[in-house]
């Protein structure tokens, strides 16, 4: 069965939350409202002709909302011990600027980017 979730591209959703984390108020719920639109709209179009499909918003949602999720277990991951794996995923190098924020990532000099 074709998805929703399959046709959007993951860059789109990326891109609606850089876009919403930039805007303020009201704005960021337009912008929202506008991609469950667009996703509804879609449901709608690709799912035409089944009535009972079991397709849903809620991989997107499992995407927007990580912290709600709960089908599948945690990580089990540290913080610093995700940080450390993606600085080898990422081939950064270990005293590098970019590895030092992933691991210092809650310190309030380094949470400003």
């Amino acid at each position: 069965m074709t998805t929703v979730a399959s046709k959007v591209p993951f860059s789109e959703l990326a891109g609606l939350l850089e876009k919403i984390s930039k805007k303020q108020g009201a704005d960021k719920k337009l912008l929202l409202q506008e991609f469950i639109n667009r996703w509804r709209d879609f449901h709608g179009k690709l799912h035409a002709d089944d009535a009972n499909t079991t397709d849903s918003f809620y991989s997107a949602l499992r995407l927007l909302l990580p912290h709600l999720e709960r089908e599948r277990a945690a990580y089990g991951i540290k913080e610093n011990t995700l940080a450390k794996l993606y600085i080898e995923v990422l081939c950064l190098g270990k005293d590098s600027p970019a590895a030092d924020k992933l691991i210092k990532y809650r310190a309030p000099k380094n949470a400003k980017g």
